[in-house]
């Protein structure tokens, strides 16, 4: 596990909001890294971005980006998971 601070310095929070950013495309972070920062705790264990729309192209390109690898975790919602090592 990691601070807030090194996980905001972390190559993978820089690479993914990068892409956003590059990508002009709208996203929002929301869940449990917005609760954990409001809450002062020390360490973070994932981020959840939210995309108002079909993400399925941007999550594969991402998932690229940072050495992931994406599945769908509910289709009618169209919600997906990156997971990424720990290396």
């Amino acid at each position: 596990m990691e601070s807030f601070k090194e996980f905001l310095e972390s190559s993978i929070f820089k690479n993914t909001f990068e892409y956003f950013l590059k990508k002009d495309t709208e996203f929002y972070v929301v869940g449990g890294a917005i609760r954990d920062f409001l809450l002062d705790k020390k360490e973070i264990k994932d981020l959840d971005i939210l995309i108002p729309f079909n993400p399925a192209q941007i999550i594969y390109e991402l998932s690229k980006k940072t050495g992931g690898h994406p599945f769908l975790l509910d289709e009618e919602r169209k919600e997906w998971r990156i997971v990424l090592n720990n290396n």
